[in-house]
Order: structure tokens, then sequence, then C-alpha cells
């Protein structure tokens, strides 16, 4: 069995500890097993050698031997201040990667609870007044976008339900026939929609009650295509 040890030199009382590896003969108290090969080909012993040196290193430059090594403890806590003050760029640095870590896993977590937990059906519902307002679905004629509906009767000067394209460019709405999907949304957002838009038009209604309007009204380009 072959062991190293870290010997620990201290040349001034405001230095750092240096560490040093030792010939054998020399071996502290502090030892830590390397390998369990009890022999090996005489091609094996450069690459062995420099493993020895790799891996003996960070435990050398850390003060540590494998003994006292925690990878999960802040290891500059275990500095005398007075080595710290020595070197306060090795204090600072370190201060700042554990400050940036625990900001970063702050918020990870904080993030976490604000989106809350899914139940088993999931939380889907209709909007409220109020998160229509936060989701930037109110508006008025003056905006360009998607009109679902209004916030009071229809004569009214209340709110429109509105969708700005650039927030929610697709809209899908469902009915059975003779519902007034084609009055209730086709139609409307045809007149007020300046976007380009692709209609299928089996009866022609859409394009006779729109087709002025958006040529004329929208400067649109009108095509209307027919067997």
């Amino acid at each position: 069995m072959r062991a190293i040890s870290v010997n620990r030199v201290r040349s001034d009382p405001g230095q750092i500890w240096h560490g040093r590896s030792i010939a054998p003969q020399n071996w502290g108290s502090v030892t830590a097993p390397l390998s369990a090969t009890p022999d090996t080909n005489s091609e094996d012993r450069p690459m062995l050698s420099n493993l020895d040196t790799a891996w003996r290193y960070p435990l050398t430059a850390f003060r540590e031997s494998l003994d006292t090594l925690s990878p999960m403890g802040p290891w500059f806590l275990r500095y005398a201040w007075a080595d710290l003050a020595a070197r306060p760029s090795v204090l600072q640095g370190a201060l700042i990667i554990t400050g940036a870590v625990t900001v970063a896993l702050t918020l990870v977590g904080l993030a976490g609870v604000h989106r809350g937990r899914l139940n088993q059906y999931d939380d889907a519902h209709f909007q409220s007044r109020r998160e229509l307002k936060r989701n930037h679905m109110v508006g008025t004629l003056d905006q360009n976008g998607f009109i679902f509906g209004k916030l009071g009767l229809p004569k009214s000067d209340a709110p429109f339900v509105m969708a700005p394209p650039d927030r929610f460019p697709h809209a899908m709405m469902i009915a059975p026939t003779g519902r007034g999907k084609g009055v209730g949304f086709v139609i409307p957002n045809l007149l007020h929609f300046s976007g380009s838009a692709i209609i299928l038009d089996v009866k022609g209604e859409n394009f006779a009650k729109t087709s002025i309007h958006r040529k004329h009204g929208l400067k649109n380009g009108i095509w209307y295509f027919s067997r």
C-alpha cells in the first residue's frame, strides 16, 4: 500500500500556508491511500507518477487530506483570518462565487414557488377582468388585434376583449353550425384587423360584406378565387 503526506511549511506569520510533498522516508501523520496495486510494469510508472502528482496537488494547495476534505463545505472558512488578511483577493473571490451561487439558487426557488404546483386536474379557468388587463387582452378599436367580445352591452363604451397579434398570434373559435361564428367573430375581425388574412369563404358572404372596406379602408389588396 502506497501513501502520501502533506507537510505544512509556514515561513512567515503573514503568509498563506504552502503545501509540499515529502519523500517516503519523511512521511508524516497525515496520510491517504493512493493505490492498492503492489507492483506495476516499468512502462506504467511514468503515467502513475503523473497521476500521483496531479491528484496530490489540490490537497496540498488547499491544505487538505482525504480525511478532512469536504467538497460540500466552504473551504475558505477554514483558513485563519491572518492568512486571509495576507491574501484578500482569495477571500473576495470566494465570497463573490459563494454569493452568486446563493443568489442564483434563491431566485430559482422563488420562481418555483411563484409558479405554484399543478394539481391533478391542472388549474385552467376563465380569465377574470383583472387577469385580462394584466395579460393585455383589453383594448379599444384604435388598437389592432383579434376581437373576441366586449366587457359590457353591445352599444356601451365598454372596452373590448382583444388579443394583440404580437402576443397572441393564434386563436381558435369552436362552435356548432349556426351559432354565430361568422357574424360574431369572422366578419368583425375582417372589418377591424388590418393584417393579412386567408379566408375559406365557400358561400362568398365574407367577401361580399368585407372586401370593399378592407380594400379602401384598410388598404389591403383583395384577391378572390372561385371555381
